[in-house]
């Protein structure tokens, strides 16, 4: 099975913000946690100078490591092994049966210093609302038809 995917940043005002790898897949939404605060050179590049020189090397270990994570996941997506997966307590599905809507919005978010191709909210069945930012590096156009057929779910602009 060919499942598709897509990244998202759920941001926190209180702790680190999660950078999420999404696989789409006809039972709902895999939520795999590849990175944090510092997911992208995009993220590097925002700090101040300062900040910026004191945490370039651990910006790229953890760069590193953010890759080997995705590759991993990746190799268990492709082989539909999705339980393995979820055994990382921060990974998480979100059950296409959970979800009641999902709206796109092109609107640049402050969190990320407006930056990224806008942002997409999970409303859930049980009343409860996901925010997620969009990378600048995807494309809201093709994260709404990748949900649009697969998870059979009402997918609005806003």
């Amino acid at each position: 099975m060919n499942n598709q995917s897509f990244h998202l940043l759920q941001p926190n005002q209180l702790s680190f913000d999660s950078y999420f790898k999404v696989y789409v897949t006809p039972e709902g939404l895999y939520f795999a946690k590849i990175g944090g605060q510092l997911h992208s050179d995009e993220a590097y590049d925002s700090l101040p100078l300062v900040a910026g020189l004191a945490l370039y090397l651990p910006y790229k270990q953890m760069q590193k490591k953010q890759q080997q994570r995705e590759e991993a996941y990746d190799q268990l997506a492709t082989t539909n092994r999705f339980s393995e997966i979820l055994a990382n307590s921060r990974n998480s599905l979100i059950r296409k049966e959970e979800l009641k809507q999902v709206t796109v919005s092109e609107k640049k978010s402050f969190h990320t210093m407006y930056s990224g191709s806008g942002s997409i909210t999970l409303s859930l069945t049980n009343g409860k609302k996901q925010k997620f930012l969009v990378p600048s590096h995807e494309s809201l156009t093709a994260i709404q038809g990748a949900l649009a057929s697969n998870l059979e779910v009402a997918v609005e602009k806003n």
